[in-house]
């Protein structure tokens, strides 16, 4: 959805090795990390993706979510202080 929000535009590292298929998680447990990635993440950098990796095996599941810092301006922060 982002990408199509920012027209394509965005900078993404997508990977995946799942061994164990019948892993299971509570349903959007792992959205929050991920929308974090996006609102605070400088989306646009291509030497910094926004990385999400997901690994599952031996009954475990390790997710990571990495992204650069968006840098903020006072004008931004302004707005928020004021919501």
């Amino acid at each position: 959805m982002n990408q199509i929000r920012f027209n394509n535009n965005i900078k993404i590292s997508y990977s995946e090795d799942i061994l164990l298929k019948d892993a299971k998680i509570p349903t959007l447990t792992l959205v929050t990390l991920v929308e974090n990635a996006f609102k605070h993440g400088e989306l646009h950098d291509a030497k910094n993706p926004v990385s999400i990796e997901i690994m599952a095996r031996n009954s475990k599941i390790n997710f990571l979510v990495s992204n650069k810092k968006k840098k903020w301006s006072k004008r931004i922060i302004k707005r928020y202080r004021r919501k």
